[in-house]
């Protein structure tokens, strides 16, 4: 049963990286039994559902899935490993295309939500990303008072504070008044 060639990682190489973890068949198999949404799937696989060697495998359009469960230790190792390796892959090409990249070769409920989560908390796109905000427009100079006190600008530096100890006053600002 091979899997479908994923978006710039291709299979051998998705499970040359899951075989780098011995035990990762291991987790899966107890995964599956601990994770509610794939107990049933299984012991007793439906609707384009097939166990193969105990991994639990997802057929939709004649592509083949592995099936990831939810469990504290797949979500640690594979998932966040999977997710890792097929965005870089990617060249960081964004949330789509690495959901993409995923569904391609695996299923696991909720995948979209951890996909988001997951491009959202990587640095190297946090940090590519385009800005939304509106181009900024020219600086207008303010005009030329015609006479004096006309234009008075107040404001509040805070300093550290200073006691004074002959009136235990504390000073922790600094009033400044300009006249343009």
């Amino acid at each position: 049963m091979g899997l479908a060639q994923s978006q710039g990682l291709p299979t051998n190489e998705i499970l040359q990286l899951l075989h780098a973890y011995t035990n990762w068949k291991n987790m899966l198999k107890s995964g599956y039994q601990k994770d509610p949404d794939f107990v049933k799937k299984i012991n007793w696989p439906i609707n384009g559902y097939s166990k193969v060697h105990e991994i639990l495998y997802y057929t939709f359009n004649e592509q083949v899935r592995i099936c990831v469960p939810n469990t504290p230790d797949c979500n640690s190792i594979i998932k966040n490993t999977l997710l890792d390796k097929i965005h870089t892959s990617l060249g960081h090409a964004g949330f789509t295309k690495t959901l993409h990249g995923l569904m391609n070769n695996f299923c696991w409920p909720k995948m979209t939500r951890d996909t988001r989560e997951y491009y959202k908390t990587c640095a190297a796109c946090q940090q590519a990303k385009n800005s939304t905000q509106k181009p900024y427009g020219l600086l207008h100079p303010l005009p030329i008072p015609s006479k004096p006190l006309t234009h008075l600008t107040m404001d509040f530096l805070a300093l550290p504070a200073i006691i004074d100890h002959a009136t235990k006053i504390h000073y922790s600002h600094v009033w400044t008044i300009v006249c343009r």
